[in-house]
């Protein structure tokens, strides 16, 4: 049986991403892990050293209730959030670490060999979330499974469009093989998507990009030359033009992703795309 890790700090977005996952892991008939990173609040530690006054032993004890109190507190928000999300009806498990969400999410994904990671791309900043933008994209570079990160704004529709964007890329082929083993399980069509600048070339690309989908039977694979200067908005313009539902891209893919790991353009890109983004390693 395949499983899904879904990480998870309560914020909108995250839930979001919640949604995300449990569609995906009902179509693979798949277990969902839900996992939660907790540690104190700032304000708690600091009252706990301030009642303590400088007492070693009792600090560890208070930070030992406190511990206990935000563990068994979190617990029942994943219960909840969980049954809300129809987890309890599948196969699942809970898993609840304290420390730093990057290193516990990495930690636990060595442990159990996910088969596909869900994330939204930013927590609740207002409310001191410890799972933020940074957090998704660490696990994006680090993660050997495929990360299904889910923007702040998206809301779930029926995956029937699916975008791989392409340098064309011999790396490519490893990376197609997933995403339309993904892409069978919604029947959705795959539009394999290259962006240049290089009107003399266009040719050339045209050829590549037919070779490229021939080598897959797939009867709704097809493939697009997008003529833009830049390649993340040439990749915005035809989502919103022809109503696309996901993009996927592999990390391999250097003139993408250079840009999609610099931090303020992937937020632009997010805030441009609202899809959610499949990314292959």
């Amino acid at each position: 049986m395949q499983e899904l890790l879904i990480p998870t700090d309560f914020s909108p977005n995250s839930n979001k991403a919640i949604a995300f996952g449990v569609q995906v892991a009902q179509k693979l008939d798949a277990k969902v892990s839900l996992l939660h990173v907790y540690s104190p609040t700032k304000m708690q530690q600091e009252s706990l050293y301030s009642l303590a006054d400088g007492a070693g032993n009792a600090v560890q004890r208070m930070e030992s209730v406190v511990n206990k109190d935000v563990r068994e507190k979190a617990l029942e928000r994943m219960k909840d959030l969980a049954a809300n999300h129809g987890i309890l009806e599948m196969h699942h498990r809970l898993f609840l670490r304290e420390g730093a969400a990057s290193h516990e999410i990495r930690h636990l994904m060595t442990e159990h060999p996910f088969d596909l990671v869900v994330m939204g791309t930013l927590g609740d900043v207002d409310k001191g979330s410890i799972f933020i933008g940074s957090t998704t994209m660490n696990i994006v570079r680090h993660s050997k499974a495929p990360v299904l990160a889910v923007p702040e704004g998206a809301k779930y529709r029926k995956i029937s469009k699916i975008v791989y964007a392409t340098d064309l890329h011999h790396d490519d082929h490893k990376s197609m093989l997933k995403l339309i083993g993904f892409a069978q399980l919604f029947d959705a069509e795959v539009v394999m998507v290259h962006v240049t600048d290089e009107g003399g070339e266009a040719v050339v690309y045209e050829q590549l990009l037919k070779k490229m989908v021939d080598k897959y039977d797939y009867p709704k694979l097809s493939y697009e030359l997008v003529h833009s200067k830049y390649a993340l908005l040439g990749i915005d313009a035809y989502v919103i033009n022809h109503d696309i539902d996901m993009v996927a891209v592999t990390t391999h893919t250097k003139n993408i992703w250079e840009r999609l790991t610099h931090q303020s353009v992937t937020k632009e890109l997010m805030t441009f795309l609202q899809r959610p983004l499949l990314v292959f390693n």
